[in-house]
């Protein structure tokens, strides 16, 4: 049992860590802000796979060894706000932090900073 939490704990928290990113806004559907710098493909640098992909139009997409998430984001400043059904079909929202610097993006949650590189 507890080599099937541990995935879980580990997809959550990046889930949460991946979420926050922010720098500028792009007119969206239904008022969303999002950024052009988080927009596109974001994989993880090191660990276990995972891949985030954040679309214009305010869509998120996360893709993991587990499973994938889907959902939607905003951007507010250097937060982001998500809210993913993710693969057991439960519905989670946060908001995280971010650092955006060219293709390289910090996600920061609970202390820890999760590094993604653009694809």
């Amino acid at each position: 049992m507890k080599k099937n939490i541990k995935p879980v704990i580990l997809l959550l928290t990046f889930i949460s860590s991946v979420f926050l990113f922010a720098c500028g806004n792009t007119d969206v559907p239904d008022g969303a802000n999002v950024s052009d710098e988080i927009v596109g493909k974001w994989r993880i640098s090191s660990g276990k796979e995972q891949v985030y992909i954040f679309n214009s139009d305010g869509t998120i997409e996360l893709q993991t060894s587990l499973g994938n998430a889907y959902g939607t984001y905003e951007v507010d400043g250097n937060n982001l706000t998500y809210t993913m059904t993710m693969p057991n079909n439960k519905t989670k929202t946060n908001t995280i932090t971010f650092d955006c610097k060219g293709d390289s993006l910090d996600l920061n949650m609970n202390g820890h900073t999760y590094t993604y590189l653009k694809e």
